[in-house]
């Protein structure tokens, strides 16, 4: 199971997501920075989440953006190498 959060830190931190997707980074403390620049929270508590909240947004964006890339090793050798028993 996810951890759950509160519904306010998420629709705050989507809104804000949506609004500034260049903006934000994977780095926690300038995301704070950055919100606390762009928006009034009042509670140092709200805005820590907040600001976790979209790191973890980027950080999921990144992995899924992120290319597959293939090392040397895995290119050199047969292409047509089979793995498993061969059939007859």
């Amino acid at each position: 199971m996810g951890k759950k959060r509160a519904i306010s830190v998420r629709r705050i931190a989507e809104k804000l997501y949506e609004k500034y997707p260049d903006k934000f980074v994977d780095d926690f403390e300038e995301n704070k920075k950055l919100i606390s620049e762009i928006i009034d929270i009042p509670t140092k508590t709200l805005r820590n989440e907040v600001a976790g909240y979209i790191q973890s947004i980027k950080m999921k964006k990144m992995i899924v953006l992120r290319p597959s890339v293939q090392t040397d090793s895995e290119n050199s050798g047969d292409s047509r190498r089979r793995r498993g028993r061969r059939r007859r």
